[in-house]
């Protein structure tokens, strides 16, 4: 107990969406499908938004050393201050996000502002991040990838810590058709003009990789066949499922119908 939290992070960060019509104001969520890759000993937060954004995190126990806890908080205040402090939402300070449910056992970091990546995919999208060994220094970090694209297979090796600032004229257009006139307020954009730094080329293969993780209906015992409801999507959206005792048959691992 106070160790399964739930945090908001883009009120805390002052990204929240927000649209005003002539039918009154409405929000929208910012964030969608969640993903959590190690890489380098590190974890990344993965997250869809109007592409798609990626941040180092730090997760602390609390009450880690005798004045660990103290010093934590003098050197990193809360998310919601470091955003309203910096304008333009360009920081990289680490901050404290603030737990809204499960206590405050475990404590999540942000190590700076989320970095935007537009390569590849509608809009940017992409599918999962992974490492790769080096091949001639084998003690050095691994190379960090963006999953691209799926049919063909395409990947662009990138540096998510660092980041180009974008005008919000490009950011525009590519979201839209370039040139055409468009216009919004959103924080997000200013989240947006952070894209990731890039090194080479796209690369593509030819292999069509094993689906780094799949949606139930994309589960091949279950819906097995080329026909299977979103087989070409299996690298998409992150689907969770929990199970009770009672559904589940323990003796041969399959679910019991209802």
């Amino acid at each position: 107990p106070g160790y399964d939290v739930v945090v908001e992070i883009d009120v805390q960060l002052s990204l929240k969406r927000s649209t005003s019509t002539k039918a009154g104001d409405s929000v929208s969520p910012t964030f969608m499908d969640y993903r959590i890759f190690v890489l380098n000993n590190e974890i990344y937060l993965h997250v869809n938004a109007d592409t798609v954004i990626v941040n180092r995190l730090m997760l602390r126990g609390k009450g880690f050393g005798d004045d660990g806890d103290a010093a934590y908080l003098r050197t990193t205040d809360t998310c919601a201050k470091v955003a309203s402090e910096n304008k333009d939402l360009n920081w990289e300070t680490p901050c404290r996000l603030d737990n809204l449910y499960g206590g405050d056992n475990l404590q999540i970091g942000l190590m700076r502002q989320f970095n935007t990546i537009w390569s590849g995919g509608i809009l940017g999208k992409n599918y999962a991040l992974f490492g790769v060994p080096n091949a001639t220094h084998p003690n050095e970090p691994d190379s960090i990838y963006a999953e691209l694209d799926i049919f063909p297979h395409h990947v662009q090796q990138i540096l998510p810590e660092e980041y180009h600032q974008l005008s919000k004229r490009d950011v525009f257009n590519f979201i839209w058709k370039p040139g055409s006139r468009k216009q919004r307020r959103m924080n997000i954009d200013l989240v947006n003009m952070r894209r990731v730094k890039e090194v080479g080329n796209t690369t593509e293969s030819g292999n069509a990789p094993l689906p780094s993780f799949l949606t139930a209906d994309a589960h091949p015992e279950w819906f097995p066949g080329e026909d299977a409801p979103f087989k070409e999507s299996a690298h998409g959206g992150a689907c969770c499922v929990s199970f009770s005792a009672e559904e589940l048959n323990l003796g041969d691992g399959t679910m019991k119908s209802k």
